[in-house]
Formats: C-alpha cells, structure tokens, sequence
C-alpha cells in the first residue's frame, strides 16, 4: 500500500517506518494538523486488516484440497459451484 512518500519501496519494511513516523506524529501534534493524515492513516488500516482477513480465509478455503492443491482441486472438480470455482481462482 503506498504511502503518499517517495523512495519507500526499495525497502521491505521502509513502508512501516513510514506509518510509525506517521502514527507518532497524529499522537503529538494537534488534531487540526493531523485530521487528513489520521483519516489516511484509519483508511490504510482498514484495507491491511481486511486484506490480512482475505488472505486467511483463502488459506482456509484452500486447506480442505490438502497439500497438494492441484491434485485435490482436480478431485473435487466435480463437486465444486460454480461460485466455489470463482472463489478458488481469486484466491490463487
């Protein structure tokens, strides 16, 4: 998720000292500076937590195919909706 800031990307975790730079500064300066900031900063939140949910679910969902996720799809292709097949293909 971009922050707004240039040159984070080259850095695994350059994004995460952007967002704690960030959380410091909502925490001590006053509201009236920091409203449009702490409203991104709630949004971005929401969208990693949301994303983080997805991807749990999708694991789960995939776990009932087995360790082999080819070969157990190709298994259950006949019992699978065609909701269960849209769903599958989003989540690989």
């Amino acid at each position: 998720m971009s922050t707004g800031w240039s040159g984070t990307s080259g850095l695994p975790w350059a994004d995460e000292v952007v967002d704690l730079l960030d959380e410091i500064a909502v925490e001590r300066l006053p509201e009236h500076l920091t409203a449009r900031r702490r409203e991104e900063l709630e949004t971005r939140r929401a969208a990693r937590e949301r994303q983080q949910r997805e991807r749990e679910q999708a694991s789960e969902r995939m776990a009932r195919f087995g360790d082999d996720v080819e070969a157990g799809l190709r298994d259950h292709a006949a019992t699978l909706s065609d909701d269960d097949r849209e769903q599958i293909e989003h989540d690989i």
